[in-house]
């Protein structure tokens, strides 16, 4: 016997009409589900969104352009025009609110203790604390519903093309690195150098100084290599070669041991031979550690100079800790202090991590510590959590921050607030399907 629907009655039809006003969905042009906001609202929002990470990733010192505020301050100033014209049930997570408070007000408390208990001169931790607030980008792009994995490693993408095209120019000629390691070093964007590891090893090196964020469009392509269909393996196989080779030839240790890493890593995982696909992995590995021995170990030598000089270091730390009160609440963000390897008063080492407890203390740059940490978190109690790409290339993001004070400036925040927001977003979705699961109504009055 065919099943007869159930019938609306004009009250349902009202109630639907009000759940419908208020829970209207449609898809943004990042593929994910958002509220109902005018098309040409949407596009101006995303342009602002998108021009705020190209200004990140291609001018990251702020000296080229100078938009990177402006650029942040028009997304939420746009959003709030928005909003003010079609008003909705906008609502931020308590756990998000409670990480961005957290992530902006340990930093202003720092510089406060730094005021009442030092407050001289040089002092940067006026000029750090941006970056902290770049944090309140995961709001945002969460009350937009808005994915922004694809278009920022389409943007990457860019980045990797001009790494390669000036490596292959310079290498063509060479009369080419000075004007552009004179721009470079001028505007805070590249540095070309070669870089002498040994007499035996000598490296052409073309840093931009936001090459390390490669490892977003290597994890999404890659990823994308290996689950879409046969018609489309082509293209992201080419988009993933693309964005390891310019990783690898930016010359840095990390970026070299990363660009080889990071596609091993999660070609393995995502087999489904995955003990058979790990073993070739690491047969694959352990021959390439064997024939470039010689090249490993000099890259990792304690005596050469960069490696020198970061271990150096670790012996100011000792000696800053050795002070209780810098031990327990920290010296301060943006404190300079004078570091004996460098022979020079600097306000930051390149030592993230240790640089949190030099600037926060034992307490608080433990909770700093552990906030960096909670998307691996999340994704291991989450085994649902569909973007695990994304976390892996957080992973080794976070890794490579290790030796390099890239964390805690507007790229690495951009890419905490971009992990945030999904995460949030996920837990959003799958919130709302087990409401809707739980919910025996009609269908039409669950929409």
């Amino acid at each position: 016997m065919k099943e007869v629907p159930p019938q609306r009655t004009d009250a349902s039809v009202r109630q639907y009409a009000e759940d419908h006003k208020s829970r209207s969905f449609v898809t943004n042009h990042a593929g994910q589900v958002g509220r109902k906001v005018p098309a040409m609202s949407q596009r101006f929002l995303f342009l602002f969104v998108n021009l705020f990470i190209i200004s990140c990733v291609f001018d990251p010192a702020d000296k080229l352009f100078g938009m990177k505020v402006p650029l942040f301050c028009a997304c939420w100033i746009f959003f709030s025009f928005v909003y003010l014209l079609n008003p909705g049930d906008y609502k931020v997570p308590f756990g998000l609110a409670i990480y961005v408070f957290g992530m902006i007000s340990i930093p202003i408390w720092s510089i406060g203790y730094y005021y009442l208990t030092n407050g001289g001169e040089p002092f940067e931790g006026f000029g750090l604390l941006k970056a902290y607030f770049f944090i309140t980008f995961a709001i945002l792009l969460y009350l937009l519903n808005l994915d922004l994995v694809k278009s920022f490693s389409t943007i990457l993408s860019i980045l990797a093309i001009l790494i390669i095209g000036v490596y292959i120019l310079t290498l063509v000629n060479n009369s080419f690195i000075a004007p552009i390691q004179s721009f470079g070093n001028d505007y805070g964007i590249i540095n070309i150098d070669d870089r002498e590891y040994a007499p035996g090893l000598k490296v052409l090196s073309i840093f931009f100084v936001t090459s390390p964020m490669l490892v977003i469009p290597i994890c999404y392509y890659t990823h994308l290599a290996l689950t879409s269909p046969h018609s489309e393996k082509l293209l992201y196989v080419l988009l993933a070669l693309l964005n390891i080779s310019a990783m690898f030839v930016a010359g840095t240790r990390n970026n070299m041991m990363v660009s080889v890493l990071l596609p091993a890593i999660l070609i393995a995982t995502h087999s489904r031979k995955r003990i058979l696909a790990a073993s070739i992995v690491t047969a694959a590995l352990i021959f390439g550690i064997v024939r470039y021995w010689d090249e490993i170990t000099i890259l990792l030598s304690t005596g050469e100079l960069s490696n020198s000089t970061k271990i150096a270091t670790l012996a100011d730390y000792t000696t800053i800790f050795s002070d209780p009160v810098n031990l327990i609440f920290g010296q301060g963000l943006g404190a300079y202090h004078y570091w004996t390897a460098k022979g020079y008063y600097f306000y930051i080492s390149e030592l993230t991590y240790l640089e949190l407890f030099r600037s926060f203390g034992l307490f608080l740059g433990t909770v700093m510590l552990l906030m960096m940490l909670y998307p691996i978190y999340y994704s291991l109690v989450n085994p649902r959590f569909s973007q695990k790409y994304l976390i892996v290339a957080y992973v080794f993001y976070l890794v490579a921050c290790i030796t390099n004070p890239l964390f805690f400036s507007s790229m690495g925040i951009s890419l905490l607030s971009i992990v945030l927001a999904n995460i949030f977003m996920f837990g959003k979705r799958t919130l709302r399907n087990t409401s809707l699961q739980s919910d025996r109504r009609p269908i039409f009055l669950r929409l």
